[in-house]
């Protein structure tokens, strides 16, 4: 998960609130070779930290760390008045805690059954989810690619 938080880190994050979580969450799905084999790895440790303590701890703060980060952006969305009328309101906690479980929710599928869920569709369904979180923020449209 440090190479994915560093690609994160290392994002030029220069677009609207939506097409910057797009940005984000897509490099936590597996999308190309190096970000499968990150997922697998991720899936994996995930099913260790939830019966050894010292891994779990880890995973707690990584966690907490990209919770953090889409929170702080869901906030600006919020300031930006992207989230002006939605019903029910934008709560940057709860719904960055939901996108982090989107996001999630879509690796475990994509590592279960990978032939099931290429890529054009893990961000298909992304954008998707993105553009009902924030309508009036002009998520991408499905099949763009910011990269």
């Amino acid at each position: 998960m440090d190479r994915t938080l560093r690609r994160i880190d290392a994002l030029r994050l220069e677009g609207g609130v939506a097409q910057n979580l797009s940005q984000v969450l897509r490099e936590l799905l597996p999308l190309d070779e190096e970000r499968r084999v990150e997922c697998r790895v991720y899936v994996a440790f995930a099913a260790r930290a939830a019966s050894d303590p010292s891994l779990a701890a880890i995973q707690k703060e990584t966690q907490a760390q990209l919770l953090d980060g889409l929170t702080e952006t869901l906030l600006r969305a919020r300031a930006d008045g992207l989230a002006d009328g939605l019903n029910p309101p934008l709560d940057p906690p709860v719904d960055a805690r939901l996108l982090l479980a989107v996001a999630d929710g879509l690796v475990f599928d994509a590592v279960s059954e990978p032939d099931r869920l290429p890529p054009d569709q893990l961000t298909g369904l992304l954008e998707r989810y993105l553009a009902r979180l924030l309508p009036t923020g002009q998520a991408p449209s499905p099949g763009s690619h910011a990269r």
